[in-house]
């Protein structure tokens, strides 16, 4: 196992990669894959991030996007929040 493991080294600078906030903390948002799915679930969740932003503004949420019309459908229902606008990144951009 450690040998398989030590297959997929943890990269430090993976945030710098991905065009984010290097020093600040992230939470990982996956609103699922089918627009019926996203649309029930993301402005729960967005409600939630916008609870845990005013306890600590620091925090950043990477949204799970995996192809070009789901980003448009994302961003369609992110610009509902816009407390979030700096915090929220779609990963992959």
């Amino acid at each position: 196992l450690q040998e398989y493991l030590s297959q997929y080294n943890y990269q430090n600078d993976w945030k710098t990669k991905l065009g984010l906030p290097d020093s600040k903390k992230m939470i990982a948002i996956f609103p699922g894959s089918r627009k019926g799915e996203i649309a029930r679930n993301l402005p729960l969740v967005l409600e939630a991030a916008e609870m845990l932003k005013q306890n600590d503004p620091d925090i950043i949420f990477g949204i799970s996007c995996f192809n070009a019309a789901t980003r448009s459908f994302l961003e369609t229902h992110m610009g509902a929040y816009p407390h979030l606008k700096d915090a929220l990144y779609q990963i992959p951009k």
